[in-house]
């Protein structure tokens, strides 16, 4: 999880909202988001693995139709 938060933040002047940490221990993991730094290597495979789905979207906003 803590990769993932740290993907999703390490573009510039970009946040995460995350909810749902179960204790405080897991809230404290997520915190050190903002110390991490990922490297190129592993910021193109997460991008890579994020592409699998988003490349699948089509131009339509919404994703469900209720």
């Amino acid at each position: 999880m803590l990769n993932y938060l740290v993907w999703l933040i390490s573009p510039p002047q970009t946040n995460a909202i995350v909810v749902g940490a179960r204790d405080r221990e897991q809230a404290a993991e997520n915190a050190k988001a903002g110390e991490v730094k990922l490297s190129e290597e592993e910021l193109k495979e997460m991008e890579a693995i994020g592409r699998t789905v988003t490349d699948n979207l089509d131009d339509n906003p919404v994703m469900w139709n209720f």
